[in-house]
């Protein structure tokens, strides 16, 4: 079973992402945070094998979190999912590790159909 950590600061995004998530075998949800404090205890606390991430939060930004997941737990999938899709945001965060970038306003069903490809694989595959 592969956890999940959702970091977006909207409680209706992370619900409707937590409700896609449940119709998924091998995902468990074990975690949501909005913010960057949280999302660095929630990090250390949880170690999810895959976090759906969302760059702007209000403490800080996603990038903190993406630099912070890869240096403690480089193994884990990190799937940005934002309403920032510049292309100078998805460069940078595809550079610091980010395995998918995805415009949340226009691209929203990738992020669940990347997470049922890839059931029983690697979620990178």
């Amino acid at each position: 079973m592969r956890k999940l950590l959702i970091i977006d600061d909207s409680p209706l995004v992370r619900d409707y992402v937590a409700q896609m998530i449940s119709t998924i075998p091998d995902i468990k949800l074990v975690g949501e945070a909005e913010t960057v404090s949280e999302s660095i205890a929630a990090l250390k606390k949880l170690a999810p094998d895959i976090i759906i991430l969302d760059l702007q939060l209000p403490d800080g930004n996603g990038f903190e979190i993406l630099n912070l997941a890869k240096k403690i737990l480089p193994r884990t999938k990190v799937i940005v999912l934002t309403n920032y899709p510049f292309p100078q945001h998805k460069a940078r965060a595809l550079a610091a590790g980010a395995e998918y970038f995805f415009d949340k306003s226009l691209e929203f069903g990738k992020v669940i159909g990347v997470l049922k490809q890839s059931n029983n694989h690697d979620v990178s595959s």
